[in-house]
């Protein structure tokens, strides 16, 4: 990548890594200068802090387009996204009927729907879609 850099004007760089505990995701900032590291790199480090909550917001814009865009793709309701958090955190159908006021059929139903929808054959596929796509967060 630095190689690439330099053929670009590029002579320094500096990585900021993001993470976010909500949902397993990395991301990476990389910061160019034309300067030699030798004045670059200082600047970078004494603007870290700068840095590190700018790539934090970045990762953060990016999980929250990647959220959006898996409920617009699948369609998915925010009732049944619910739903698959009340799966995740051990609930059972008849548990979540219960909190739901409704009957163990009527989940039923729904994990039916919500299976269709991500094309899975069982609710723990689905509650793993919707972990993997930022849906639970």
């Amino acid at each position: 990548m630095l190689e690439v850099a330099a053929e670009y004007g590029f002579r320094s760089g500096y990585l900021i890594p993001a993470h976010t505990s909500e949902h397993g995701r990395i991301g990476i900032l990389y910061l160019g200068s034309d300067r030699p590291p030798e004045e670059a790199e200082p600047q970078f480090h004494e603007a870290r802090p700068f840095f590190r909550a700018l790539a934090l917001e970045l990762l953060e814009w990016s999980s929250g387009a990647l959220r959006e865009e898996a409920l617009q793709t699948t369609g998915l309701t925010q009732d049944e996204v619910q739903l698959l958090g009340l799966v995740k955190t051990g609930f059972t159908a008849a548990e979540i009927a219960t909190e739901l006021r409704v009957s163990s059929m009527t989940v039923y139903r729904q994990f039916q729907r919500i299976n269709e929808k991500l094309g899975v054959g069982r609710i723990t596929r689905a509650v793993k879609f919707a972990e993997e796509h930022g849906l639970l967060a």
